[in-house]
């Protein structure tokens, strides 16, 4: 079996820097602070404290934004490695309906984290954005990752993803508490006064010591607290909306579905230079009204005038739609220039009652 990997899996900051990977800092400096951006230090199993003199931390290059880990694999040789003496596919097709169900939701989840890199997102964002919709903790679809690290090639995901324990071993057996210990310890600590995991903790103990109720150790209750409440909600509760927000990346315009004069905007803007008008004696800022394309950000027209009104817009619009023609769509700015009558027919916000001639845009449409 030929398993692709870099000759280095584990960078320090200084090494990331130095080897001027695409979409990676050049400097130690900055990548220390994409590091703590991106929340590195908080996956166990790609970011570990370095051993010997000068400390520390390494980075797995699993991290890495996903052209980074191109170029390594590129700088890479395939690794062969004996063939497995199980039929993966065999083992896969042999597991019961419900087990499978399992593997193929897991699938769907690593697909998903796959389809936001190629859209150019790190990693580690896409990992939390789909977290948050699949109603899984990030950590978990790191652990998914780790699985299906072994595989040859995507198609052996299945086998890696499902369920082992129907292969034998020991059953864990569930630490086991009183519903009420569990219910106090949500409600203490899902609360946006709630503090400190460990002070919800203590004071849920010491109420079920007095009532005689069975409680769990700090341990296993934070980990059946992430394990019961989804990391989203958590946040939700404790933070509100602000804190809820911080979960998601932010919304990136994307304009590679439009076409040229699917959709145009229009504003004023005064100039940062000062003329002289033909009759002025004083210097004054002109304004210029300027139509521009959303799709290409090609300015389309505009005139230049002493303040902004109708007749400057309404003859910016006709060049535009002389030379371009007419636009799906227009979007204006608040100002009163472009709420004027000539070109609206008289909003009802603006003025009241109609005007004489018909608005630009009645014409248009006609």
């Amino acid at each position: 079996m030929t398993v692709s990997r870099p000759h280095k899996t584990w960078w320090t900051a200084a090494e990331i820097a130095e080897a001027s990977l695409p979409d990676m800092p050049g400097t130690r400096q900055n990548i220390e602070a994409m590091a703590k951006r991106c929340q590195w230090r908080d996956h166990p199993d790609h970011a570990r404290k370095r051993q010997g003199r000068g400390g520390g931390w390494e980075y797995s290059w699993e991290l890495f934004p996903t052209r980074a880990r191109r170029a390594l694999l590129k700088q890479s040789t395939p690794v062969v490695e004996p063939e497995q003496k199980v039929d993966l596919h065999a083992y896969y097709e042999a597991l019961p309906d419900h087990i499978k169900k399992k593997a193929q939701e897991r699938k769907r989840v690593l697909d998903l984290v796959q389809a936001f890199e190629r859209d150019g997102h790190p990693r580690d964002e896409a990992v939390q954005h789909v977290a948050a919709e699949a109603g899984v903790s990030a950590r978990t679809i790191w652990n998914w990752f780790k699985l299906v690290s072994e595989a040859a090639e995507q198609s052996e995901w299945l086998y890696h993803l499902a369920p082992r324990h129907r292969a034998g071993g020991c059953k864990k057996v569930k630490a086991k508490c009183s519903k009420a210990f569990f219910d106090l310890l949500k409600a203490d600590y899902l609360r946006v006064d709630g503090g400190s995991f460990s002070a919800s903790y203590l004071r849920v103990v010491e109420w079920c010591k007095a009532n005689g109720a069975a409680f769990l150790t700090e341990r296993t209750a934070r980990r059946r607290m992430n394990e019961e409440v989804p990391r989203v909600t958590q946040v939700f509760a404790r933070e509100g909306e602000a804190g809820l927000m911080r979960c998601f990346p932010p919304q990136l315009r994307d304009r590679t579905g439009m076409v040229a004069m699917e959709g145009v905007n229009a504003d004023c803007h005064k100039m940062d230079v000062f003329v002289i008008w033909p009759g002025d004696d004083k210097p004054s800022r002109a304004q210029i009204v300027a139509f521009q394309d959303l799709y290409s950000n090609k300015i389309l027209s505009w005139r230049v005038d002493r303040a902004p009104n109708k007749v400057s817009v309404v003859e910016a619009l006709g060049d535009m739609i002389e030379h371009y023609g007419i636009p799906k769509h227009c979007l204006f700015d608040n100002g009163r220039e472009f709420a004027n009558k000539w070109l609206t027919g008289g909003a009802p916000s603006w003025f009241q009652g109609g005007c004489e001639p018909r608005s630009v845009f009645s014409a248009l449409r006609a």
